[in-house]
């Protein structure tokens, strides 16, 4: 079966060498996220438009994004995890295990660095509609939105860096340290194979059917739901 993969920019080059010839892939800005209200319509009109049976998201819940996606006639897989740290370390568990004092805690890889548009920012850039606390970007996106952009976007020096040990990997760390805006305190392991198994196996995904909708439950198990419309 031919698919359609709808994917966050973090992780092109990961799977490119995998596809059919009559796969059709979309890419996503990494800034996206910077508003999941509007990707989520986005991706709704991904799913709606396509003409492959089998959508594929390459995201997770993302800021809620993707929750209260629908599918109508179409099978749709979205990878479960919370976000696409878990995915570039490879397991929600090892997650949990690395970044267990600090769910939040700020990171960066050679396609964070490269693909914000906000130019040669770390992590989602802060822009110049910051705002100072957590408590007004709850007042003015709602709760789970509102925690979500705090902690991508709150100012943090002390970074970790996820490292495919490529020439890139040192060429990025060097221009993060040039900088002189972050510190980069930890170096980590990172690896393909969530999204590659995904692809290949269909492991780590959620789906649902036609006339199902997509809800999250938090969890690192699951982590989504469905309910027929």
């Amino acid at each position: 079966m031919t698919r359609k993969i709808v994917s966050c920019k973090i992780f092109e080059g990961f799977f490119e060498d995998l596809l059919n010839k009559d796969d059709e892939v979309v890419f996503y800005e990494i800034d996206e996220h910077l508003e999941p209200w509007k990707l989520q319509e986005k991706l709704q009109n991904e799913i709606d438009s396509s003409e492959k049976k089998e959508v594929v998201l390459l995201f997770g819940i993302c800021g809620n994004a993707t929750c209260g996606l629908k599918s109508k006639n179409h099978i749709v897989k979205v990878l479960k995890i919370h976000d696409c740290t878990a995915a570039v370390l490879g397991s929600n568990e090892r997650f949990l295990e690395l970044f267990k004092d600090n769910l939040s805690q700020t990171w960066s890889s050679a396609n964070y660095y490269q693909h914000s548009k906000s130019g040669k920012s770390v992590v989602l850039s802060i822009k110049s509609g910051f705002l100072p606390t957590k408590e007004a970007y709850i007042e003015k996106y709602g709760e789970d939105n509102g925690e979500y952009l705090w902690a991508l976007l709150r100012p943090n020096s002390d970074i970790f860096y996820l490292t495919f040990n490529q020439e890139i990997d040192q060429w990025t760390m060097e221009a993060i340290k040039n900088e002189k805006k972050h510190k980069i305190v930890k170096i980590i392991e990172a690896t393909k194979n969530m999204i590659r198994n995904a692809l290949t196996e269909d492991e780590n995904v959620f789906t649902i059917n036609e006339n199902e909708l997509l809800l999250p439950n938090y969890d690192f198990a699951e982590v989504f739901k469905k309910e027929k419309q």
